[in-house]
C-alpha cells in the first residue's frame, strides 16, 4: 500500500512539474525564426555599423537573435577603443548605421518593420512588432 502511494505521489509532482514547463514555454511565445529575413538584408547589399561598447548595436543585434549571423556587420570600434576609429572612411560618426547598397543611411536602432521596407526584405509570416 506505501509503495502504490508513492509511485502516484511521484507521477503526480511529475504530471505538476510538467505542466509548469509547458505554460512557462508557451508563456515566452513562440520564436519567430528570421534567418531568411537576415539573409534577404545581406544580399541585398545592406550593412550595420556598430561598435561592440554601443548598447543599441547591442540590442540591434539581439532584435535578430540567432539570425544576426547571417548580417553583413561592420565593427568600427578597436578593441578597447571608445570611438570609430575603423570606420573614418565610411564617416561613421554614430552608431548603429544601416546602409544600403545605394548609399541611403538609417541612423539609430530600427525596427524589424523599418529594415524589411529599407531592404525591401519580408519578415516571417506571424512576425509581429
Amino acid at each position: 500500500m506505501r509503495l502504490t502511494s508513492n509511485v502516484f505521489m511521484i507521477g503526480f509532482a511529475a504530471l505538476v512539474l510538467g505542466g509548469v514547463v509547458f505554460a512557462a514555454t508557451m508563456a515566452s511565445g513562440p520564436k519567430i525564426k528570421l534567418d531568411d529575413f537576415a539573409q534577404c538584408i545581406s544580399d541585398s547589399g545592406g550593412v550595420m555599423y556598430g561598435t561592440w561598447w554601443c548598447s543599441n548595436c547591442q540590442n540591434q543585434k539581439d532584435d535578430f537573435g540567432s539570425a544576426f549571423k547571417y548580417i553583413n556587420f561592420v565593427e568600427c570600434s578597436s578593441p578597447g577603443g571608445k570611438d570609430f576609429d575603423l570606420c573614418t572612411d565610411k564617416n561613421i560618426t554614430a552608431v548603429p548605421v544601416w546602409e544600403t547598397a545605394e548609399g541611403y543611411r538609417a541612423i539609430g536602432r530600427q525596427s524589424l518593420t523599418t529594415l524589411s521596407e529599407m531592404f525591401s526584405c519580408s519578415l516571417p509570416e506571424g512576425y509581429v512588432e
